[in-house]
């Protein structure tokens, strides 16, 4: 079956990719139907075609931890922090909510934090 325009790949000059914040979305509504894989699929592909799309990160961070991958939630979570170290704090992110980075800071230096203390 033929793709919809919304799933080609991402040609060089960037036409016919979809938007970040939509294929987010899409991963969201999979996860809400239980379909992790499908999912985690979805935002790898995200995080490799948006690799500066901080809401995506941490939703991948996230199913990370629903999957006990705490290695690599710790990964993404240390992108994050890099990432967003240089952005003004009260910058709006665009995602499927508009956050502050404060809030990605906060949420990835939560996780560090607590895996921290799991790891004594």
């Amino acid at each position: 079956a033929a793709k919809p325009a919304a799933e080609k790949s991402e040609k060089k000059d960037g036409r016919n990719a979809p938007e970040p914040i939509a294929l987010h979305l899409r991963a969201l509504v999979l996860i809400d139907r239980g379909e992790r894989r499908s999912a985690a699929q979805l935002l790898n592909d995200l995080r490799n075609g948006a690799p500066d799309y901080i809401p995506g990160l941490l939703e991948r961070a996230l199913l990370h931890v629903r999957e006990g991958e705490h290695k690599a939630a710790t990964e993404l979570m240390r992108v994050i922090m890099t990432r967003t170290e240089s952005m003004p704090h009260d910058m709006n992110i665009s995602g499927p909510e508009t956050l502050p980075v404060t809030y990605y800071r906060a949420t990835a230096q939560a996780f560090l934090d607590s895996s921290k203390q799991k790891a004594r």
